[in-house]
C-alpha cells in the first residue's frame, strides 16, 4: 500500500485513538470525582462517629472528674468534721483532766455498781482509779489499784470476770455518737458552704 492510501487510515487511526483517549480520561476524571466523593462520605462518617466517641469519652471524663471532685470534696468536709470532733474530745479531756475526785459521787456509783454486779462478795470486787484519785480515796473493803484512767471508775467482780466501766474514757466514748448528731445538727445542715 501506498503512503496516500495510509495515510487516511493512520489519520483515522489517530482519530479513534484520540476519541478513545478522551473517552478514557473522561471515564478516569468521572471514576475519581466518583472516588473522591465517595471518601469524602467515607472521611465524614469516619470524623463523625470519632467526634460521636470523642464527645462520649469527653462526657464520661466529665462525669467521672465530677464524681471524684464530689467525693474529694465530701470526703474533706468529713476530714474537718471528725478533726472537729477530735478538738473537742481533746479539749474535753483536757478539761476533765483537771478534775479533782468527789467522793460521795464516787461512793454512789460504787455502790449502785454493786447492785448491778448482784451485790457480789466484796473480797472478789476490785476498784480501778487514776493515780491522783487512788491517793485521795480511802476504801478499806474492796481493793483498789492504779489505773491509767482519765477519770472515773471500774469496778470488777474478779470472781465472775464481769466489770462495770463507769470511767470517764468510757463514758465518753458512749456520748460520740450523740456529739455526732448534735454536729449534723447544728453545723452541716445549717453551712451554705
Amino acid at each position: 500500500m501506498s503512503d496516500e492510501k495510509l495515510q487516511p487510515l493512520l489519520n483515522q487511526l489517530n482519530q479513534k485513538l484520540i476519541a478513545r483517549l478522551e473517552a478514557i480520561e473522561q471515564e478516569c476524571q468521572s471514576q475519581m470525582s466518583s472516588l473522591e466523593e465517595e471518601s469524602k462520605k467515607e472521611f465524614k462518617a469516619a470524623a463523625d462517629k470519632m467526634k460521636e466517641n470523642n464527645t462520649r469519652h469527653l462526657a464520661q471524663l466529665k462525669s467521672s472528674a465530677l464524681r471524684d471532685a464530689r467525693m474529694l470534696r465530701q470526703e474533706s468536709i468529713w476530714n474537718c468534721e471528725r478533726d472537729c470532733i477530735n478538738q473537742t474530745q481533746v479539749r474535753c479531756q483536757q478539761l476533765l483532766a483537771q478534775k479533782t475526785l468527789d467522793k460521795q459521787y464516787l461512793a454512789n456509783w460504787i455502790k449502785e455498781a454493786q447492785v448491778r454486779l448482784q451485790q457480789p462478795e466484796k473480797k472478789f470486787l476490785k476498784l480501778q482509779l487514776n493515780a491522783s484519785w487512788l491517793n485521795s480515796f480511802a476504801q478499806k473493803d474492796i481493793a483498789v489499784e492504779v489505773s491509767p484512767l482519765l477519770g472515773g471508775a471500774i469496778l470488777k467482780d474478779t470472781a465472775r470476770h464481769i466489770e462495770i466501766d463507769g470511767s470517764w474514757e468510757q463514758r465518753m466514748e458512749l456520748l460520740i455518737p450523740e456529739l455526732w448528731q448534735r454536729w449534723k445538727q447544728v453545723v452541716s445542715e445549717n453551712n451554705q458552704n
